[in-house]
């Protein structure tokens, strides 16, 4: 690491309050920025250019105070500096998650299909049943028609069967959300990190 590369954080009273870069070049501008979300843009627009820090009013769990405070004396950072990385994290994770989910789209469709020809060839053979298997065919086509939703509007969290009546009276528990998985392959390589989400999971009941 060279003498510029470490000097990347300037540290003040224990809180990050500089940006040099990894070169001598410039920190870039709100102009610089030209791939940036329409949000994003509209935010940068209507805010002076950030300086300085920022007090933050909004609470986290116990836990995850205590999981950003381990981070941070495990790596010997700031607890700033932890939290100043959480909108990358999560956004890569939440564009991971939305970006399998749409791809398994089609694997669903196609489960599904087969599923319902499956379905038919029950009630061929049992007809006396099919007043018990028309709801099997309703489930398995609001189930793909929720996720459809979910992905469209980018809910990375899961899906609302709230607006379905026999999904709800089937179940209300509400589901694992979907970003779980794609944490779990993520962190699957770092034994510690893993063992530390499925701790977080089992405390706040996901």
């Amino acid at each position: 690491m060279s003498k510029n590369d470490s000097n990347l954080f300037d540290k003040n009273d224990g809180e990050l309050t500089k940006y040099d870069g990894f070169s001598n070049e410039p920190r870039p501008t709100k102009a610089d920025l030209e791939t940036l979300s329409e949000n994003l843009k509209k935010l940068l627009e209507n805010t002076p250019e950030p300086s300085g820090k920022k007090k933050m009013s909004y609470s986290i769990s116990g836990l995850s105070q205590l999981l950003i405070k381990n981070a941070a004396d495990q790596y010997g950072v700031t607890q700033s500096s932890v939290i100043e990385l959480a909108p990358f994290l999560f956004g890569m994770i939440a564009e991971k998650s939305l970006e399998r989910r749409t791809e398994s789209l089609s694997v669903l469709r196609l489960l599904a299909h087969q599923m319902l020809a499956s379905l038919t060839a029950f009630q061929e053979t049992a007809p006396h049943l099919s007043a018990f298997t028309g709801h099997i065919r309703i489930i398995l086509e609001e189930l793909l028609a929720i996720e459809e939703q979910a992905v469209n509007s980018r809910n990375y969290i899961g899906v609302d069967a709230s607006g379905s009546e026999i999904l709800s009276r089937i179940s209300n528990t509400r589901t694992e959300p979907a970003y779980y998985l794609d944490v779990e392959g993520t962190l699957d390589h770092f034994k510690q990190l893993d063992s530390q989400f499925h701790y977080f999971k089992t405390q706040t009941g996901g």
